[in-house]
This record gives C-alpha cells, sequence and structure tokens, in this order.
C-alpha cells in the first residue's frame, strides 16, 4: 500500500437483492446476502485498507467511510449497515507486507473471528485483526468504530506479541487507554489539516501509545513493567529497523549509536526475553523475506538481497533462511511469485444485471 495517498472520503447507499449464502461454521450468522459489490465501497476498503469478500444484507445498504493516512499507518472511521466481511488466502497470497488493523468500536456489537478464536466486539472495547492470516467479521446491525492500520514491523517493535489480541476483546478502561482512543478520535477529525512535517512525530506518538495500552493489558509486559529498559528496547528495534542493511551493525555499534553502555543495552533485551543478536536476525531475515516476495525486486540476485539486508556471505544467509523459513531463497522467490501471479476466479452471478 502507497502510505502517499491523498486522503478520501465516500459515501455510498445502495439499493440490492439478492440470494442466501451458504452456513459458516465459526460464527452464528444472520441471513446475509450476496448483492453486486457497492459502487465504490468494496474498491475504497480494499484499496486503502484491506482486501475481503464482501456481502450485505437486505434491501439496502448505507456505508460511511473516511480513509486517512498519517505517515507509515493510515487512520479509518467507517459506519456501515449489516455486512459480512471474509479475508482469505487468496487475498493474503496477493500481497507482500503484513498489517494489523487496531478496530476501537464506537457503536454496535461486531463479531470477529480469527487463528479459531470467535468474538463479540461491544462499543467502548478493541481487537486487533492480522491481515496475514484468514479472518471473518460481521454486524448484523449498524456499527461505527476507529481503525488504524498498522505495519506489522512497526507494532512488533512496540508490543511483544500483538498476535495474542487478535481474536479477543479488550475493554477501553484506565487513562491510558482512554487517551489512546481519544488521540485517536482528534486524529481522525484533524488529520487533514495536519501538517506533512508533524504527522511522523504524532504518529509516533500514537504508536507509544497504542504501546502502552496493549501493555496494560498484557498479563506479561514487554519489559517486565520497567519503563526505562522499555524505552531503550523500543529504541534500539527502531534503530535496527532503520540501519537493517548495515553488515557492521553488533551490540556495541547500537550501544554506541543510543548513547548507552553495552550492559544496559543487553539488560533491555533480556528484559523482553529477547537477545540483541537474536533481535537483530530475525529483522534481517524478516526484510529480506519481503525482498524476495517483491515482484518488483525481481531483479536483484539472492547474493544483492543478502547484502541489502546486512548479510556479508551469500552461503550464510541461506543457510540461516531455510533455518527459518523451510526453504532456500531462491524457492521461496519462486513461490511467492508464482503465487502473485495466480488470479481468484470471478464467482458465478448470483444476480440479475442491477443496471438494466
Amino acid at each position: 500500500m502507497d502510505s502517499g495517498c491523498s486522503a478520501r472520503s465516500v459515501r455510498v447507499a445502495i439499493e440490492e437483492a439478492g440470494v442466501a449464502l451458504p452456513a459458516r461454521t465459526s460464527l452464528a450468522r444472520p441471513a446475509f446476502r450476496r448483492p453486486n459489490p457497492p459502487p465504490g465501497w468494496t474498491d475504497l476498503i480494499g484499496d486503502h485498507l484491506v482486501r475481503v469478500d464482501l456481502s450485505t444484507r437486505g434491501s439496502a445498504f448505507k456505508g460511511d467511510v473516511e480513509i486517512n493516512p498519517v505517515s507509515r499507518t493510515h487512520i479509518a472511521r467507517i459506519a456501515a449497515d449489516a455486512e459480512y466481511a471474509r479475508r482469505t488466502k487468496q487475498h493474503i497470497c496477493s500481497e507482500t507486507e503484513e498489517f494489523f488493523l487496531l478496530n476501537i468500536m464506537l457503536g454496535g456489537r461486531p463479531s470477529y473471528s480469527q487463528f479459531g478464536r470467535d468474538i463479540v466486539v461491544d462499543r467502548g472495547h478493541f481487537t486487533l485483526l492480522h491481515t496475514g492470516s484468514p479472518y471473518e467479521f460481521e454486524h448484523s446491525d449498524p456499527m461505527e468504530l476507529l481503525c488504524l492500520k498498522i505495519p506489522s514491523s512497526v507494532l512488533l517493535s512496540r508490543v511483544r506479541d500483538p498476535y495474542a489480541f487478535c481474536g479477543t476483546s479488550k475493554l477501553i478502561g484506565g487513562s491510558i487507554s482512554r487517551m489512546t482512543r481519544d488521540l485517536m478520535v482528534s486524529l481522525s477529525r484533524e488529520i487533514r489539516g495536519l501538517p506533512n512535517d508533524a504527522r511522523g512525530m504524532v504518529e509516533d506518538n500514537l504508536l507509544d501509545m497504542v504501546g502502552m495500552m496493549m501493555d496494560q493489558h498484557s498479563s506479561r509486559t514487554i519489559v517486565n513493567g520497567t519503563s526505562a529498559r522499555w524505552a531503550l528496547h523500543r529504541r534500539a528495534v527502531r534503530y535496527i529497523q532503520e540501519n537493517i542493511g548495515d553488515p557492521d551493525m553488533n551490540p556495541c555499534a547500537i550501544a554506541k549509536s543510543l548513547r548507552v553502555s553495552v550492559r544496559h543495552l543487553h539488560r533491555a533485551f533480556e528484559a523482553a526475553d529477547q537477545s540483541v543478536h537474536g533481535t537483530h536476525l530475525a529483522m534481517r531475515l524478516e526484510a529480506s523475506r519481503k525482498t524476495l516476495a517483491d515482484a518488483s525486486l525481481k531483479p536483484l540476485s539472492i547474493k544483492e538481497v543478502a547484502h541489502r539486508c546486512g548479510f556479508r556471505s551469500q552461503s550464510h544467509f541461506s543457510s540461516l533462511f531455510r533455518s527459518r523459513f523451510g526453504m532456500t531463497p531462491k524457492q521461496f522467490r519462486t513461490k511467492s511469485i508464482e503465487c502473485l501471479q495466480v488470479t481468484p476466479p470471478e464467482p458465478p452471478s448470483l444476480l440479475p444485471d442491477m443496471r438494466q
């Protein structure tokens, strides 16, 4: 997704008819219908938020959505009548970057299903979705929510195990959670007037608040409650991410750049049950995986990908990659590009042509 796309807003109201979809097994779903895609609605959601199969219910559908880029993230405010959305492996296969969707419920009681967990999210609660895994979402009554679309790597640098929040509903209680919600509400209203040079700073503040909110709800905090070590851990992870291609990066170099001792750096990672070396290696391998999966970067040789991600030796890189992902870099690239070339078949038409 292009995080620099222009802000867009659309309102859609259509008349539709259709036939009932087959019954699902995971959630108790009302009688949804499968219409022709609502003009503008499905495209806007898919192009700027997440691609899903979308169905609506009733004789008319009304939706109101505004999606705006911040810097690395997007913030959306969505209100819609009853709908059912499903994200499948076909959608996931066609994308190279993964995101987390932080949904804060402002109205309604939608149901979510991901990682085998089925939940209902009430007003005043939040949940998290991972776009790299299939999920289902539905609501039989009108709902309204705020959504913050966060690159996986960005949230992983702030939250130890964000996947644990997927398929769970958390109450927005306590001052940190309420401040996070209020900041998201304010940002969704004021984003258009926010200067470009201030967006990164505001976004960092919001993401720090999101991290603290999830930390508050986690049974195991990322640094066992030590805020100074938590802050150092975040700074170090961010530094590694921004300098992922530096082959000379090591704990001494990181500590020197952050103006702390090597001992304090190691302690910050130990408090997160991590090591500096292990985290650095995992981030380099993840960066190489994304590079290999990007069809536009196919001209890069495996050696160039290795050097781009901070590995001096191609053979050492290939060995580590295979150990981590179960296949060689070349095999992974071939499989990823073949996956991108698969075009999902068009579903059979279940409705008369609504344009006639």
